[in-house]
């Protein structure tokens, strides 16, 4: 084992096509304007990529059981989709290829084109090389169908699931599930959640291998580095990139599934970082300076091997005292469960990847690989490389997806209405739509970005009884003596808890590696048949789960860029009757689909807009153009310059989300040409937009709607939407610029909620 050198030496060393808009397009709740912008898609999306990044830690097995559960409910759904009235009920659907009821239609065309890839959050420990002990799995992002426990279910030579149209639904659900047993818990304990699909998905140069290297002015065989060849080249992952080819078609819709039950830890793979994945009682963790404690985002805090900033003085707290090591942890504060959990406030620095670098992974075109969260905003030339997810140019943002159910409370993030607004039932759950999670929400179960914690008390990390959690409570139990005696910290509260749906004897030697009622360390709600109330013993019979603050935040920041994030939760509100809609992860599979049935339905409006007396409708069609010399909006074919507002908002969107396409010398797109496509006012072509086919000699863009409670225009121009969104802003004319972006932004104050 090679020794941990300095952590100073750490730091030292260390787009959218002309076409004719005759198609609807999906408007969501303004979150912080009353104007509401989004990309409009012109592309026709019939087949879909779903991969499902599965923790393979400890304690995951039973989550699993219950994911296994859901599978039929997904898969089904997708391609025999719910029956829908025209007030958006819902009901079970007839045979696949049969018609729903006289009334009632299919909620999206069924998907009769599907890839299925599951990759395991078990990416190694960083180059550590100590922590992966004999029998851990480190299965680097590949599919599971490609390893050895997953390599007889059915897969293809990639290791993913193919199903077209000619294939059985029942042996799909089955190879899914047989799938999602084979992730098992036997994997490396640092979990990468993050990292792992994004290593799958989106890392331009995935490493075969780490090895250890000479650091700059510092010790042999001290830093990690990406092996390389004889020419310096780094060696590539050439199996991992065949299946990332293989599994992800250009033009499908993308969506990503993260099922964890505790934080995420993906720690840089890079320089001496891995110093945080080898825990050794002889020599603990580097300590922080006193600022650290106080607030972990203080100009003072700092590792205190590094010594004090420019300013500021130098800490007590990091010289030798008490009989501790100088710059270390005392051993009882330093579990090597807890390498992740609050770094820098507890080390002075942090390890892990920025999570901006899965939100930049998932928007932008192209990706600075010099920087850990692949900004690509001022980047060196050299180190710019195209991101694989929109190399082609024909995938777009918004057909990507990212879901999470993770470790936070469902009583935090349950709607009490059904989808259209009617209460629920009572053995009915749903979680809210992104655009239902309000700003008081997110500080609910995230907190802010200026570092305060989390209102909710079950969402804050901590290894202490925390402040407004109640003994026997409904959510995670009650608090509990995380040390188990020992007095060392090892373990974090629980953000919630559920019953297992069979109670666990954790005396079976055979069944101890998996239990938390085991060794006499059972001093917890879990192993309590009523927590807070009964005796607690070797029986476990609830399933825990741990904040998952980083996998929310790159959730909530995702969502704010393109809307496309789901949020669930891990613990299921009921296991025990399956015959009800809140069974399992039912509920998280019915977010995820009615998320996705926005891009399957023929992208129709999902909510009505009220058109005013002369027949316009509250809402803004932009069309951007780069590298015009002339911005010149030409009334002649329907086009005018944007109000002032609409542009700022648009603009943003262009800065964060486009910026390659304005290029290299206009990096904050000022000089993007923004002009406004015209709504049809005249009454003679707007019902000529709303009704004809044709619409011969009309420019501009008109609203049709034909439900129960609306009927514009002419009702077999909607005809191919839902029953509940019989409703699009249809495009006609001469069409788009070629290489344009187009984006739609509406009065949010006008559309009903």
């Amino acid at each position: 084992m090679i020794p941990s050198p300095s952590l100073r030496v750490l730091l030292v060393a260390s787009a959218l096509t002309a076409a004719c808009l005759d198609r609807p397009i999906g408007l969501t709740k303004p979150r912080t304007t009353n104007i509401f912008v989004d990309t409009i898609s012109q592309e026709s999306i019939d087949r879909i990529d779903l991969l499902f990044m599965i923790d393979n830690s400890s304690s995951m097995n039973d989550k699993q059981e219950i994911l296994r559960t859901a599978v039929p409910d997904l898969v089904g759904r997708l391609v025999n989709p719910n029956c829908v009235d025209a007030s958006g009920n819902q009901f079970l659907p007839p045979a696949p290829g049969e018609d729903c009821e006289l009334g009632k239609a299919r909620e999206f065309k069924p998907v009769r084109d599907i890839n299925i890839a599951v990759v395991s959050s078990s990416l190694g420990d960083a180059g550590a090389g100590s922590i992966c002990f004999a029998g851990d799995t480190v299965d680097l992002g590949h599919t599971m169908g490609s390893l050895p426990r997953g390599s007889n279910l059915g897969a293809n030579a990639y290791g993913f699931l193919e199903w077209r149209p000619n294939g059985e639904v029942s042996d799909l659900v089955t190879r899914f599930q047989d799938m999602v047993g084979a992730v098992g818990e036997r994997g490396c304990g640092w979990e990468a959640s993050l990292e792992s699909w994004y290593r799958f998905l989106v890392d331009p140069m995935p490493y075969r291998e780490l090895v250890r290297t000479q650091c700059a002015g510092g010790p042999a065989g001290g830093c990690v580095a990406p092996a390389t060849d004889a020419d310096g080249k780094v060696l590539l992952d050439d199996e991992l990139l065949a299946q990332r080819r293989a599994f992800l078609r250009d033009d499908s819709l993308l969506a990503v599934i993260m099922l964890s039950d505790e934080n995420d830890c993906s720690i840089q793979a890079r320089g001496q970082y891995w110093v945080v994945a080898e825990p050794n009682p002889d020599q603990p963790m580097y300590r922080g300076s006193s600022a650290c404690e106080a607030d972990a985002n203080d100009a003072c805090c700092y590792s205190c091997p590094l010594g004090p900033p420019p300013g500021c003085a130098a800490d007590p707290v990091c010289e030798a005292s008490d009989g501790q090591m100088a710059n270390r942890l005392p051993s009882d504060a330093d579990g090597e469960n807890l390498r992740c959990f609050d770094q820098k406030r507890r080390f002075g620095f942090d390890f892990l990847y920025p999570t901006q670098r899965y939100v930049n992974a998932l928007i932008r075109p192209n990706l600075c690989l010099a920087r850990p969260d692949l900004d690509s905003d001022g980047c060196d030339p050299a180190a710019l490389v195209p991101n694989p997810l929109f190399a082609s140019g024909q995938r777009t943002p918004g057909t990507v997806y990212l879901g999470g159910i993770v470790g936070v409370p469902w009583q935090s993030i349950a709607s009490d209405m059904r989808a259209n607004r009617q209460p629920l039932g009572a053995d009915e759950l749903r979680f809210k739509t992104f655009e239902e999670l309000t700003d008081q929400d997110w500080s609910n179960i995230l907190g802010s970005a200026d570092g305060r914690p989390p209102n909710d008390p079950w969402m804050v990390e901590s290894t202490r009884p925390r402040s407004g959690v109640e003994m026997s409570n409904a959510i995670n139990g009650r608090e509990y003596a995380t040390d188990q005696g020992t007095g060392i910290d090892d373990d974090l509260e629980y953000a919630c808890i559920f019953p297992l749906p069979q109670a666990r004897d954790c005396s079976d030697p055979a069944r101890q590696d998996a239990c938390d009622c085991s060794d006499g360390s059972f001093d917890k709600p879990l192993c309590e048949r009523q927590p807070g109330v009964d005796a607690p013993g070797p029986t476990q019979y609830w399933a825990k789960a741990y904040p998952g603050l980083r996998q929310l935040e790159v959730l909530r920041d995702y969502g704010e860029a393109s809307s496309n994030a789901i949020v669930a939760s891990i613990c299921a509100r009921n296991v025990s009757d399956e015959q009800r809609p809140d069974f399992g992860y039912r509920p998280a599979m019915s977010a995820i689909i009615e998320r996705l049935k926005e891009q399957l339905a023929n992208r129709c409006l999902p909510r009505r807009l009220e058109p005013a007396r002369d027949g316009t409708v509250p809402c803004a069609l932009i069309e951007v153009r780069f590298g015009v010399q002339d911005c010149a909006c030409d009334a002649g074919i329907a086009r005018v310059q944007p109000d002032a507002k609409i542009t700022r908002q648009i603009g943003d969107r262009l800065r964060s989300t486009f910026s390659e396409r304005c290029g290299a010398d206009d990096p904050t797109c000022a000089r993007a040409c923004q002009c406004e496509v015209e709504q049809i006012r005249d009454a003679s072509d707007r019902l000529s937009c709303q009704n004809s086919d044709e619409a011969i000699g009309v420019e501009g863009w008109c609203y049709v709607a034909d439900t129960a409670d609306q009927h514009v225009g002419n009702p077999s121009l909607v005809r191919d939407c839902p029953a509940t969104e019989r409703r699009l802003l249809r495009f006609v004319g001469e069409g788009l610029a070629d290489d344009s972006l187009t984006f739609v932004a509406c009065q949010g104050a006008t559309i009903p909620q």
